[in-house]
Parts: structure tokens; C-alpha cells; sequence
């Protein structure tokens, strides 16, 4: 994770085995079906921790309701 965290700094700079790294991983949306079972999971996951919790955006100062939703769609 270092490394990775070091070759994002310096924009893959001296990093070209770990952009190949990045480039080569699975990716969602390109029908990779294990890559698509692991964001399927993860989006389970976020759903249900989210729904036992109450909300948490309040009214704003902009004006926006408590109960209004915070985008359109």
C-alpha cells in the first residue's frame, strides 16, 4: 500500500510496474463477473449498515428541509 500510495504522489513517475499493476486489475463494468460480485457485495454492505442508522443531514443554510432530498434522482 506504500508503494501504491507512493506512485499515486508522484503520478506513476519511476512507477511503471504499479501503473501496469493498476492497469491489469479487474475492473467493474468491463464484465468481469468476480470484479462485479465484489461491488455488488460492497454496495449490499453500505445499504444495510445504512439502513439501521438514522439519518444524519439536517436542514441547511441554504434553505433545504430536513425531509427534502439532497439531489433529484
Amino acid at each position: 500500500m506504500g508503494r501504491l500510495i507512493q506512485a499515486l504522489d508522484s503520478d506513476f513517475e519511476g512507477y511503471g510496474d504499479v501503473r501496469k499493476m493498476c492497469l491489469d486489475a479487474p475492473k467493474f463494468g468491463n464484465d468481469d463477473d468476480d470484479a462485479d460480485e465484489q461491488v455488488a457485495w460492497v454496495t449490499h454492505l453500505v445499504a444495510s449498515e445504512a439502513s439501521i442508522r438514522p439519518p444524519t443531514v439536517g436542514a441547511l443554510p441554504s434553505g433545504r428541509l430536513a425531509s427534502a432530498p439532497l439531489a433529484d434522482a
